[in-house]
């Protein structure tokens, strides 16, 4: 960053108001529960499962204590296995000139720490969404070993991957190019007994996504949402949104993809489709072993500085292959008009 780049920021009577891009919020995180790690390898035990009860006979015997086929079977309580985080880093460095701070109409400090940290936030979003820490990533644009989503394994990854959800709840649009009504059925069956609790539950979308539900059909194209006969004072059409569906609340993320082919994954080639994730919060954790810390110092040589910002962390799932549901769901080739 020096003052040629960034020479919109120099005053030649140029406004000092920025003027801030569109950007969406970063939620996601915040609705999942967030562990501190002590250490940088940290085991959270996963319970299992109830011990089984059986008919059990009248006895009468004096002896009957010591027939074995007198007593009910015994049964263990299920402890479970445990889930594992593992804390890697991430970090931000930015090097700006010292011209630039001193010359510009902006105040460039606070605005690069502001940025640097906000970087870090979208990575953590985009790898809860899209990570997948080992192998060939399933977006054939994340190539770079050092690219943040490489994290650790994300959403997607528990829905589709042959050592988590195996695609148990994942479902191709009824009909590509809009959602209906089967679909979001389809995706709650699918998860079973992890898609029955409001509380616990969430819809994870795109603008485009968004705006699919926004006029949500049945099976044969008839407005579910929209209309006030149908939805009454909370229809798409009054509101101009909708806040929840089947009590499930909706979040809305651009780092949900609109840019996938029609089988849910990036390839470069075909790009008109968009998937909506069916979240059960209750079953992730992020994990956090050093919270974002910024430092700077001068590059005297050079007449620079440098700000570098750091985190290291973790995310996973505590039953990822709970066969037959899962504990997110997915619909993909959602497609533009």
């Amino acid at each position: 960053m020096d003052t040629s780049a960034a020479s919109d920021w120099i005053p030649e009577a140029v406004s000092a108001e920025l003027h801030a891009q569109a950007r969406l919020e970063m939620r996601v995180a915040s609705l999942l529960r967030t562990v501190q790690m002590p250490t940088a390898s940290y085991r959270l035990p996963v319970q299992g499962n109830r011990p089984v009860p059986y008919l059990v006979s009248e006895n009468s015997g004096a002896d009957d204590d010591l027939d074995n086929t007198k007593r009910g079977p015994a049964s263990d309580v299920g402890l479970g296995a445990s889930l594992t985080l593992n804390a890697r880093k991430v970090g931000v460095r930015v090097v700006p000139s010292v011209e630039l701070t001193e010359d510009s109409v902006i105040a460039a400090l606070p605005l690069i720490r502001e940025e640097i940290i906000s970087a870090l936030a979208v990575a953590r979003e985009d790898s809860i969404i899209n990570g997948k820490a080992s192998g060939p990533h399933f977006d054939s644009d994340v190539t770079a070993a050092n690219d943040h989503r490489k994290w650790y394994n994300g959403l997607r990854y528990f829905a589709t991957a042959a050592s988590a959800g195996n695609n148990q709840a994942v479902i191709a649009a009824s009909t590509a190019g809009r959602l209906e009504l089967k679909d979001i059925r389809s995706v709650r069956e699918k998860m079973g007994k992890y898609a029955i609790n409001p509380k616990e539950c969430f819809w994870l979308t795109s603008v485009l996504g968004y705006n699919k539900l926004l006029g949500l059909v049945d099976s044969d194209g008839h407005q579910l949402v929209t209309t006030i006969d149908k939805f009454g004072s909370a229809a798409t059409l009054v509101q101009g949104s909708i806040a929840a569906l089947d009590g499930f609340g909706i979040v809305v993320s651009e780092h949900v993809r609109s840019d996938l082919n029609h089988a849910g994954y990036f390839d470069g080639l075909t790009s008109d489709a968009g998937i909506c994730l069916l979240v059960n919060a209750r079953e992730f954790v992020v994990g956090e072993y050093r919270t974002a810390t910024l430092k700077s110092r001068e590059l005297v040589e050079t007449d620079q500085l440098a700000l570098v910002a750091m985190t290291r962390g973790d995310f996973g799932c505590y039953i990822p292959t709970a066969n037959p549901w899962g504990p997110v769901g997915m619909i993909y080739d959602i497609r533009r008009s």
